[in-house]
């Protein structure tokens, strides 16, 4: 059978983003065929794109990091699930199109009384907040955190969380972004306007207990210095060099990374990186996604999405992610016209 997809055959700006067709295979074996109800769209989809993520090497490609949809026909080997199913997924890329194949081992089971559009989110924003947050920097009820960008996906899952579970909260955002910011209970701090390492040292003289940091290795001396003892600084991402604004990002970063692992002041520096977890520790994928959907069930957290949209849309969604106007996920689709 067919499927229309987003797809991209060459790396470029965001007039490269196209709708086609491949071809989705009955399954066989372990394989599940799911019908897409939501696809996220992200800024990692915008990194694909532009050639500038580590694991797409090679274009063309299916564009999609993380989908959630029903179960439409599944493998003779197949045990856990049966169509009708609701499912979910990390895929990396293929997942903005309207049927995919995937193997039954990596599928999470979704509640069905939740909104796909809200349950995708959880995906990859709120699953990468949620390790960074009680997996790595292993935080707790009174402790406190500063998040770069805290008005995107990532950093609004984890102000949503911080705010689920007693965890003090500060945020940079550009100053349209400070009500949205501290609607979550959240400290705003206008990068602007405002040095956040003097906001910070002002409120925790002794630093905060982790601070998360995307934005690029100048940034991340500065988040270094305002982490308390005992504390940890997570690098989940280089901006920066993303955009093109920073070159020699990987290898600053390294540079500086190394000597920070010679310092003896008990602080700690870190990479998360959400497929090698997923590959490191497997369990906490379906686990973790898990207590995410039952937060959310709970009404404790409220995955904030941006927009929902369609194929046609998928290339202006690129622009506004580059240009940082996005509060929260926007989600694909695809039987929106």
């Amino acid at each position: 059978m067919k499927s229309r997809c987003i797809s991209i055959h060459e790396f470029g700006t965001a007039d490269v983003v196209a709708i086609s067709e491949r071809e989705v295979p009955e399954p066989k074996g372990s394989k599940v065929r799911i019908r897409v109800d939501a696809a996220g769209v992200s800024f990692t989809d915008v990194m694909i794109r532009n050639g500038r993520y580590p694991e797409v090497k090679k274009a063309p490609v299916v564009l999609g990091y993380d989908f959630v949809g029903q179960v439409e026909a599944v493998g003779p080997d197949v045990t856990r699930f049966s169509p009708g199913d609701r499912v979910a997924d990390l895929t990396i890329t293929g997942s903005q199109t309207e049927y995919i194949l995937r193997d039954e081992a990596g599928l999470v089971s979704v509640p069905s009384e939740l909104e796909p559009a809200q349950a995708v989110v959880c995906v990859l924003a709120y699953l990468t907040a949620y390790q960074m947050m009680f997996r790595v920097a292993e935080l707790k009820e009174g402790d406190s955190f500063l998040i770069h960008g805290g008005s995107g996906s990532v950093g609004s899952a984890a102000l949503d969380l911080a705010r689920a579970f007693g965890i003090a909260a500060y945020a940079t955002a550009s100053q349209s972004k400070q009500e949205f910011v501290s609607a979550f209970g959240a400290t705003a701090i206008d990068y602007e306007h405002e040095d956040f390492v003097q906001v910070i040292k002002s409120k925790h003289p002794e630093g905060v207990s982790a601070v998360f940091d995307a934005i690029g290795p100048d940034n991340f001396k500065r988040s270094y210095s305002v982490v308390s003892t005992g504390g940890t600084l997570v690098i989940y991402g280089l901006l920066d060099m993303a955009l093109g604004k920073q070159k020699g990002g990987v290898l600053k970063t390294g540079l500086w990374y190394g000597l920070s692992k010679l310092k003896r002041d008990q602080r700690h520096a870190v990479f998360y990186i959400i497929t090698q977890v997923r590959k490191k520790h497997p369990d906490w994928f379906e686990q973790d996604l898990t207590a995410l959907f039952e937060l959310v069930r709970n009404d404790r957290i409220a995955p904030v999405v941006a927009d929902i949209i369609s194929f046609f849309d998928v290339a202006e969604a690129h622009r506004r992610i580059e240009s940082a106007d996005v509060r929260g996920k926007i989600v694909l689709d695809p039987r929106r016209r």
